[in-house]
């Protein structure tokens, strides 16, 4: 995954002399600050000016409750699988079980070749519905959701970042130069997933993938799975003021709604699995 060069990122946007080519160092976002956000009126006027200043990036948002940073003190952005002891071969071991799971006939929910041409896809869903760490992110492109994501816990300020992604060409984008693969959800699940079509979700990994290492045991540096050299600018939103009249938070019940039968499916593999 190369690093990318940001342009015009949130430690500039309160200056009054920004420079039109102004570039700033991806290393400078991840070791700054989040930038204070007071309210979802005025973060969608500094996305505006971070999108124009990035016009060769597609704008991708995670939300978070608190930010995570590494030894040196930066912002550290990993797929789940990464995020403890890793290498950890039990996780990526439970992962290939559950994805033999969802191949078993009482699991099965409508799919098409692709589900099972890619084993991404499978990962997608498994991550998607939380059933398991895999070398998957989780990302949208709904900056409202991804706030909602973020100040999902009361009382809590919450942390944004916003990430510039090479712009999606398919359901599954792969970007060989960029080591880079991303799906769009609503594409490749099937449409019983209801998750997707409110949280307008995509999962983005490594390629090629980092599964293919384990069978040998091969050392992979971690630091090439760390989603932050994509990082262009991250944020603090102010929970006390963040929501208005005019702007309001997508209700839990609306990213998680009910009747969802590859939730129901998911959670009952989970079960019987962990038994």
């Amino acid at each position: 995954m190369k690093i990318i060069r940001p342009v015009f990122s949130h430690n500039l946007l309160k200056s009054q002399n920004q420079e039109s080519k102004k570039h700033e160092s991806n290393k400078i976002v991840r070791a700054s600050k989040p930038l204070l956000v007071p309210s979802f009126r005025e973060l969608v006027e500094l996305i505006a000016k971070i999108a124009y200043r990035n016009r060769d990036y597609e704008l991708f948002y995670r939300g978070q409750d608190q930010e995570y940073l590494n030894q040196n003190g930066e912002t550290t952005i990993l797929p789940s699988i990464c995020r403890k002891d890793y290498p950890n071969w039990e996780a990526f071991s439970n992962l290939e079980g559950f994805v033999q799971a969802l191949q078993e006939k009482e699991f099965r929910f409508e799919h098409d070749e692709t589900f099972n041409q890619f084993n991404e896809v499978k990962w997608a869903i498994l991550q998607h519905y939380e059933v398991c760490s895999t070398p998957l992110l989780d990302l949208t492109r709904s900056l409202r959701v991804a706030c909602s994501f973020a100040l999902e816990k009361a009382n809590k300020n919450g942390i944004l970042y916003v990430f510039g992604f090479p712009y999606v060409n398919g359901s599954i984008s792969f970007y060989v130069e960029e080591e880079l693969i991303n799906l769009k959800l609503l594409a490749i699940c099937p449409p019983q997933a209801l998750r997707p079509q409110f949280q307008e979700g995509f999962l983005a990994g490594t390629f090629p993938p980092i599964i293919s290492k384990v069978p040998s045991r091969t050392h992979y540096d971690v630091t090439k799975l760390d989603f932050s050299r994509r990082l262009i600018a991250k944020f603090e939103l102010q929970e006390s003021t963040f929501w208005d009249k005019e702007f309001t938070a997508v209700p839990h019940n609306a990213l998680f709604p009910n009747n969802d039968r590859v939730e129901s499916i998911c959670s009952r593999m989970k079960e019987l699995r962990s038994k």
